[in-house]
Parts: structure tokens; sequence; C-alpha cells
């Protein structure tokens, strides 16, 4: 059962997601060229260097701490040169400006895993600009989980 592309991407991202410090939600992306090579990985964090708070791990100071946390996305699309990604694997979909940098990058398809529950305006921007985007579908999830269960067997 080989993963497709896309699936492989979304895989990789959500390994990415693992080094994200932050308590609530962890979040993965993965950047792969024409031939389908990762160029790029990212996950949500503060700076290098920067410790977590123990203030950001109250569930009351979510909203705050997201303002702050920078975006696996964003972080992901600084490792690469303009027009150098053609695929942007995601564990959740974009935010709207999430969405503005990956335009900017010449993304040309974004898969994620879950849709963000905070916003959907990205689906907006991205039809505007011809970018194609498609959550995974079950079956996709369910050959991610049994490739990564095959392993750990």
């Amino acid at each position: 059962m080989r993963l497709s592309w896309h699936e492989y991407g979304c895989l990789i991202a959500a390994s990415a997601s693992s080094r994200s410090e932050d308590p609530h939600t962890k979040v993965g992306a993965c950047i792969l060229n024409r031939e389908g090579r990762i160029i790029s990985t990212g996950y949500n964090g503060l700076k290098s260097g920067i410790s977590l708070p123990s203030w950001m791990k109250e569930e009351n100071n979510r909203q705050k701490k997201r303002e702050l946390m920078l975006h696996a996305e964003s972080n992901a699309l600084s490792l690469i040169n303009k027009g150098d990604g053609e695929t942007m694997c995601l564990t959740i979909s974009p935010c709207f400006a999430c969405a503005k940098d990956i335009v900017a990058h010449e993304i040309k398809k974004v898969f994620y895993i879950k849709q963000y529950d905070q916003c959907d305006k990205f689906k907006e921007l991205f039809d505007y600009y011809g970018i194609y985007y498609k959550q995974i579908n079950s079956d996709s999830i369910q050959k991610i989980k049994n490739h990564l269960i095959s392993w750990i067997q």
C-alpha cells in the first residue's frame, strides 16, 4: 500500500508537528517540489531560543498564545525560494494570513488533514488565485494510519 505524494506529504507534516511546543494545537507543514521531493518542513512554535512561558499553557490564554505563535506554514515557506514549491501538505488548513504567504510563494496545490475551526477564508483566496486545495479523505487518513501501524508493530 504505497502512499500518494500528497499522503506522504501529510504524513511528513504530521511528523513535523511533533516538534511543536504548543500545548493545545500542534501543526505541521511539508513542502514538496514538482518531483514530489521534500524541500521544506515546518511546525508552529515560538522563535528559536524562546521558551514557552507557563501562561501559554493555560486554556484561558489560548487566543493570546495563538497570536504569538509562529505558524508552521510560515516556518516552512521561510526555508524555500519563491516558485520552488509545488505542493504544501498540512495537518490543519491554513489561516488567511498563511494562505496569502502560500499564494506569494507560488505554491500550486495545498492538501490538509483537518479543517481549521477558526477560519476557512483561505478557500476564497485560493479560488481567486487558482490554487488547488483539498482536505484528504478518510481513505487517505486510514492509509497513513495503517502505514504508521505497520512500522511500530
